[in-house]
């Protein structure tokens, strides 16, 4: 187990031990915040490993349970459990409504990063695992909206996940072309950001959009080839 898991953890039980004693005072708020900060940053490894969702679902829910609602910490977890709920088994729902609550509470608090990273969260489960969903006419807008805000704050997961926003709503209006070139550029910036998941996820809808555009064949084995080679290695 990790540091944070067992410090929380422990931290926890203390809080709850205050709470059945009915001593809802500054120090079992204190405790309540220092717990959910350990399993908050517990549960961002765990996310960020994605070894098993799950178990990080577990700590981030603890985590959020214990922070105040107006918390940096907690928007920052609610964004990290739409992450684990979305790589978790049959839980797409639960995975947006986290991101929704993640959106809402970010823009309570004025934090336009937070925000624009749950957007793109919803995006990404609705787009590439799978949910129908209509069409929203200021998608687009939205998607350069990110960009840009990214690029100022020189955030390149948040780049890497924009592009891949891109890449989607290219997708959806047919411009197969463009869509892969945005993957393209989605795979360089989470090289930048050293985010191997959002690489491979960037990589295959890459290989995705290939096999449905038109491109020479021996063009398209090569291409995958190099994904597989670096998935591989």
């Amino acid at each position: 187990a990790q540091v944070e898991e067992v410090v929380g953890d422990h931290l926890k039980r203390a809080h709850g031990c205050l709470v059945d004693l009915r001593r809802n005072d500054e120090r079992t708020a204190q405790l309540a915040r220092r717990a959910g900060e350990a399993l908050a940053e517990a549960g961002h490894r765990a996310t960020v490993r994605r070894d098993i969702p799950e178990f990080a679902v577990s700590l981030l829910r603890q985590a959020e349970s214990l922070l105040e609602d107006n918390d940096e910490i907690r928007r920052a977890t609610l964004l990290d459990l739409g992450d684990a709920l979305r790589d978790a088994a049959s839980t797409q729902e639960e995975a947006l409504d986290a991101y929704e609550r993640a959106i809402a509470a970010a823009r309570a608090a004025g934090d336009a990063r937070r925000a624009t990273h749950g957007f793109l969260g919803v995006l990404e489960v609705k787009g590439f695992l799978g949910l129908e969903d209509e069409r929203n006419p200021d998608q687009d807008a939205e998607v350069e909206d990110a960009l840009r805000l990214f690029e100022g704050l020189s955030d390149h997961r948040g780049l890497a996940r924009a592009w891949q926003g891109k890449a989607y709503a290219h997708w959806t209006a047919g411009r197969l072309t463009d869509a892969e070139g945005a993957c393209r550029t989605a795979i360089k910036f989470a090289q930048r950001a050293g985010d191997e998941q959002l690489e491979a996820a960037a990589f295959s809808s890459r290989c995705f959009i290939m096999f449905w555009r038109l491109k020479p064949l021996d063009e398209v084995r090569r291409e995958v080839e190099d994904a597989l080679g670096w998935a591989r290695s």
